[in-house]
């Protein structure tokens, strides 16, 4: 990693640190609305393809679209979730200490 690259993340992480966390993402109806939305467009998508209006090869990419849209979500619901506790484990003089010395 170059030492800009690593300033740029130690830089986000400090953010990150400031902020209390992704609160819509944390909402108890995001989830459900998300599913509802994607079984609705697997549905759709389905009856699209079962009627010839949608090719196979064309159904075949919305539905890994749609499956690695699935799995990005749940990764990133899973960081939400586990941030509290890493986040009290971040020693914060240290990053800025080292901020410092990327800056000389």
């Amino acid at each position: 990693m170059t030492p800009l690259e690593e300033k740029k993340l130690l830089i986000e992480l400090i953010k990150r640190l400031d902020r209390p966390g992704a609160r819509m993402l944390e909402g108890r109806f995001f989830l459900p609305a998300i599913w509802i939305v994607l079984v609705s467009m697997f549905t759709l998508m389905f009856q699209l393809a079962s009627r010839r209006l949608m090719s196979e090869p064309l159904l075949l990419v919305v539905a890994v679209l749609i499956g690695t849209f699935i799995g990005w979500i749940l990764f990133y619901l899973a960081g939400i979730k586990q941030w509290p506790v890493v986040r009290r484990h971040i020693d914060r003089a240290s990053i800025e200490k080292r901020l410092q010395e990327l800056e000389t």
